[in-house]
């Protein structure tokens, strides 16, 4: 138990010591809360204090109790030879040859916490109580820390320990006892104890020895402790050092006295336990502490310790505490380079002098931090990956606190969990040959030793592509018999897992220029690496060098990666095979009757043809009013679409498509036609809309005449059939922009259509087009994500344009801490869906501008009280200085909430496959891959399935790759019986065109039957939701689906109150109340089939 009351007196005197040299961080409090920012300090310290009082886990008197009855029963063990018998399969994994005399148990002399369990760190982010036994000295003999005798005893004196504990489980009230599941050190197990009264709390025992034990010099870093330790110099074998090794022993030596150190510096500083459990609240939901060689406890305890060390303020602020030990961790070069050496002081038994500081530069640790013995790392398991991470967050924690240090910086730094699938861009998992020597025979151990050699290849393989490879360490397994004895320690999977963060604009480089011909070592050098890879090329400014040559890949960028690792692992490490799972995501952008070089020549050829076009379209000088100037609005021209529309030979294209039939509808890309300012326009609305539909006809016909272009005009826009591409050029004049902007001061932006709102159109493109300029992977993203979304039938809820605004986000606002700007578009795909599933949608606003956070805040509070609040509520910013902010204009009005809910559930799903294929060692049995687990959906949700003629869709070309989710369930289906003259009008208006056809009656006469902007799908779902809207939400798949899900909602699956408004006949009155009917699903499949004639193939009803 520790009192954790601050002493008043000392308080006092530490405000005193800030006030008299002038910190210009002190506020005496006399007028503080009327500061602004001593009012958020105050809300923070008090929304701090509340988290702390949900997570931390008080030492009470009966958790002391249950720990004080475990103590007294392992001081009651008696002394007796151990029975190796139970461990000696374990024992062999060691090598461990045997004793001399029978090894005697002896009771531990005392036992205490250890790390933050000595102060009372205790918390729901790490509900682990350590304790260690010393073990007497007379346990060991003078040369045990040879050769794994240390280990060995170490292990026989806890499965001593562990076999009595079991006898007397129910005295001491012990719910289990057991070896712990993982271990971090593979060489040092530990046993795991919990109670029946605390079902969340573990205990772990360890062990410790005095330190007179051995003698330390002899386990100093530079030792070699473990004979089988070699490596090989000028061909010779020689031992090598052992720090590894030799650590895991002093360690035990030297952890008591830390202990007790930890224990007196919490008596001086009550509040350090608080800022602890914050500092791992804080590692912990940023995916610090993961892996072997993530922070650790000792490490985040000696930061405390160095920082309390240097200011007295520390004593009193404790939130300056947490601040302190943030700024020693944003700056990792005084860990990597020269390391931390704390000031060394004397520890009683310790005589030998402790290793120099270039001893400890050459143990290999890439962390250095060495403790005030002069014999302890407390960065030893770190790895620089693990650091630089850790600095990373640890600056942009800083960034919070001092942009917004009030509640909200709560929520961000300690409440949100970050995703460890957006830590890294690219996840790479290698298939290894396993090592047929003994595991234990080197010093990192035989899987460390291939782990490491894989990562290090793969770094340099990659060189500058990559800013960060970490190595997901694979946790090392202890597995117990039937008895609970342990067996064995081995590692859980064959597989190497890399973590990638790599450079936007490097990563897809095709070309690695190696050292110059005249540089004849490092050209050697260059060659034996790379092999025959490695080729001499003469580059354009004359220089001769080595270089390694890669192919592109224009619809995935991020293939040059994957070659890379595939080739250099299989060729300079133990790996036999390559996988890359989120890589095959961009699988489902290529049609399956289409090549992904017909898939970037169409997308260009559309771009090519709208910049043509709109050359043209300024140089028109028969105009009344001229063309000032053009600009592109659709998704394909700005590189979003998820396909590209295909050149069409009937609107002067050349066809990429090999098929006997001519599609009939053309998708309109549209382009926004400025006309010049003039005081020819009329000032009534309608005469306006009626002179720039005639303006329109004259467009349309000087194209004709001056270049041939075949164009059509309506009363809202210019069709123009263009390089086999249907361009709608919708004509518009600043009275447009200004009329828009008057409508909305005075009735609101939700009343206008976002497609007839050109000020947010064209905001969108030049955001949109910005951020694809600027992040490569920004375009493949926005594309992933939308047919994400198309393909869980939400793409008649949720416009593309929304997809895309969600995806600016994971670009610009939403980067969490721990991570950083997406750098590959599968990356960027794992953000869009962590924000759809995890972002606070009913009571947040999404941004893309932080500046407005407030007033977007309280828009959304005005909004929410009136019940007009969308429930996707994105927020971008201010068109113009004074402007008010507002919802954009593309979710006012869809989704509805109970959508919202169910893409957010869906993401959830998505992003837990993904974690498991990505980061699982096994798929749990499935056969199915990873695009086909994403992108499929479960049409077994919906009551009702409409399916579609196919022969009479035409978008046929766009159908799932991926359907890998079969339906489940009892369905009856009722057909559709028509007339034949019906069934062929409906395949006459939407199947594709014979070519016969129009070689008989030539292309002139066909083209008039081309259908421009018409998609047979989303009409007919509109016209679903409009009837059946009040009963059922409608969802379909409208880039491609061949199937429409109707959702029934909950209040109509049951008998209701029957409401004239709903027109649709499908309810039939119940016996049961008055006025009550329920739905007549035989009625409902005819009613669909009379409004989908000839379109509807049948109608699939749930029954059960």
């Amino acid at each position: 138990m520790h009192d954790m009351r601050e002493s008043d007196s000392q308080e006092a005197s530490a405000k005193r010591q800030r006030k008299d040299r002038g910190d210009p961080d002190f506020h005496d409090g006399a007028d503080g809360i009327d500061h602004q920012e001593d009012a958020e300090e105050s809300l923070m310290n008090f929304g701090l204090n509340s988290f702390l009082s949900e997570c931390h886990v008080e030492h009470t008197e009966s958790l002391d109790a249950c720990l004080s009855r475990c103590t007294d029963a392992l001081f009651a063990i008696p002394e007796g030879v151990v029975d190796d018998k139970p461990v000696r399969k374990m024992l062999e994994e060691f090598n461990f040859q045997g004793m001399k005399n029978p090894f005697v148990f002896k009771s531990p002399l005392q036992v205490r916490y250890i790390w933050g369990s000595s102060i009372g760190a205790l918390s729901s982010f790490s509900p682990v109580a350590q304790i260690a036994l010393e073990v007497p000295s007379e346990c060991f003999d003078e040369k045990d820390h040879l050769n794994h005798r240390y280990y060995a005893k170490r292990i026989l004196y806890l499965s001593h320990i562990l076999v009595a504990l079991k006898k007397m489980k129910k005295d001491v009230g012990i719910s289990n006892v057991r070896w712990s599941k993982t271990c971090i050190d593979m060489r040092k197990p530990c046993l795991e104890l919990s109670f029946k009264e605390y079902e969340g709390l573990r205990v772990e025992i360890s062990t410790a020895i005095a330190v007179e034990t051995f003698p330390l010099h002899k386990v100093g870093p530079e030792r070699n402790t473990l004979r089988s330790a070699t490596c090989t110099v000028e061909g010779r074998h020689e031992l090598c050092s052992t720090p590894v090794y030799n650590r895991g022993i002093v360690e035990d030596m030297l952890v008591l006295h830390s202990a007790s150190e930890l224990t007196s510096l919490a008596k001086q500083f009550p509040r350090m336990r608080d800022v602890m459990v914050l500092l791992m609240a804080w590692a912990s939901q940023h995916a610090l502490l993961e892996g072997y060689d993530g922070l650790r406890e000792e490490f985040l305890l000696e930061v405390l310790k160095m920082v309390l060390s240097e200011d007295q303020i520390y004593t009193v602020q404790w939130m300056h505490l947490f601040r302190g030990a943030l700024l020693v961790l944003a700056n990792e070069t005084r860990f990597s380079k020269k390391g931390v050496f704390v000031e060394t002081r004397p520890v009683p038994g310790i005589v030998s002098a402790a290793p120099s500081h270039q001893a400890w530069r050459k143990s290999g640790d890439p962390v250095i931090f060495i403790d005030s013995t002069g014999w302890r790392n407390a960065g030893q398991r770190i790895s620089a990956e693990v650091l630089h991470q850790a600095s990373d967050c640890a600056k942009s924690t800083l960034k919070t606190l001092q942009e917004a240090p009030g509640p909200d910086a709560i929520d961000t730094i300690f409440m949100k969990k970050t995703n460890p699938l957006l830590v890294f861009d690219m996840w790479c998992k290698c298939t290894v040959e396993m090592p047929t020597s003994r595991r234990f025979e080197s010093d990192h151990g035989t899987w460390r030793d291939v782990e490491n050699s894989v990562k290090n290849v793969a770094a340099r393989g990659l060189g500058d592509r990559a800013t960060l490879v970490r190595l997901v360490h694979s946790p090392y397994i202890t597995r117990s018999n039937a008895k609970g004895h342990l067996v064995s320690i081995s590692h859980e999977s064959s597989d190497v897992i890399l973590g990638l963060r790599l450079d936007a604009l490097k990563a897809s480089r095709a070309v690695d220029v190696g050292p110059p011909a005249d540089n004849a070592t490092a050209a050697k050098e260059f060659r034996l690496f790379w092999g025959d890879k490695s080729e001499l090329r003469r580059f354009q400014d004359g220089k001769i060098c080595e270089s390694v040559i890669w192919s592109t890949d224009e619809l995935n960028k991020d293939a040059v990666v994957r070659q890379i690792l595939d080739y250099i692992l299989k060729s300079k490490s133990p790996v036999v095979h390559v996988d890359i799972p989120a890589m095959s995501l961009h699988e489902s952008l290529i049609r399956s009757t289409i090549s992904a070089n017909k898939e970037i020549l169409a997308e260009r050829a559309c771009i090519e043809g709208a910049t043509k076009l709109g050359k043209m379209l300024k140089s028109l000088d028969d105009m009344t009013l001229g063309v000032v100037n053009t600009q592109p609005v659709s998704a394909v021209l700005r590189n979003t679409a998820i396909y590209p529309p295909f050149p069409h030979e009937l609107a002067g294209g050349h066809s990429i498509q090999e098929s006997d039939l001519i599609p009939r509808c053309l998708s309109a890309i549209d382009v926004f036609c400025q006309l010049e300012g003039s005081g020819k326009w009329p000032d009534a609305p309608a005469a306006y809309s009626k002179m720039k539909a005639a303006l329109g006809v004259q467009l349309a016909q000087s194209l004709k005449s001056t270049y041939g272009i075949d164009a059509h005009a309506s009363e809202k826009f210019v069709d123009v059939l263009f390089e086999g591409f249907a361009y709608r050029i919708i004509l518009f004049s600043e009275r447009d922009v200004a009329a828009v902007q008057k409508k909305a001061k005075s009735v609101g932006w939700s009343v206008i259509s976002p497609e007839e709102n050109i000020p947010l159109r064209q905001d969108q493109q030049g955001l949109i087009s910005s951020l694809a300029a600027a992040h490569p992977s920004f375009k493949n993203c926005c594309r992933l994500s939308k047919l994400w979304v198309n393909r869980q039938c939400l793409g008649n809820h949720i416009r593309e344009e929304a997809v895309e605004l969600v995806c600016a986000a994971a670009y610009t606002t939403h980067v969490d801490i721990g991570t950083q700007c997406p750098a590959s578009s599968s990356a960027g795909f794992m953000a869009f869906l962590d924000i759809i599933a995890n972002h606070p949608w009913d009571v947040q606003p999404l941004l893309l501008d932080r500046s407005i956070a407030e007033e977007a805040g309280r828009l959304m509070i005005r909004l929410r009280a009136v019940g007009r609040a969308p429930a996707m509520f994105i927020v971008t910013g201010k068109r113009n200085e004074g402007d008010t902010v507002n919802c954009v204009g593309w979710t006012q009005d869809k989704p509805s909430k109970p959508v919202m809910f169910r893409a957010r559930a869906l993401a959830k799903k998505a992003i837990k496959i993904m974690h498991r294929y990505i980061l699982g060692s096994a798929r749990d049995g499935s056969t199915h891959s990873l695009p086909e687990m994403v992108f499929s959906h479960p049409m077994k949700d919906y009551e009702v399935l409409i399916r579609l003629r196919k022969d009479a869709l035409d978008n046929m070309v766009n159908q799932n790759r991926f359907a890998a989710e079969s339906e489940s369930g009892e369905r009856v289906s009722i057909k559709a019986t028509l007339l034949p003259e019906e069934s062929k009008y409906c395949r006459a208006v939407l199947s594709g065109i014979p070519r016969t056809l129009i070689e008989n009656k030539g292309a002139k006469a066909i083209r008039k039957d081309l259908l421009i902007g018409f998609n047979a799908t989303e009409i007919f779902a509109t016209l679903l939701e409009e009837k059946y809207g009040p009963v059922a939400i409608t969802c379909v798949d409208i880039l491609g689906g061949d199937t429409i899900g109707l959702k029934i909602k909950p209040k109509f699956l049951a008998p209701h109150e029957y409401n004239p408004d709903y027109s649709c006949p499908i309810f039939d009155p119940m016996d049961i109340g008055e006025n009550k009917v329920a739905i007549n699903f035989e009625a409902f499949a005819q009613d669909i089939l009379s409004v989908g004639a000839g379109f509807v193939d049948s109608v699939d009803i749930q029954t059960q």
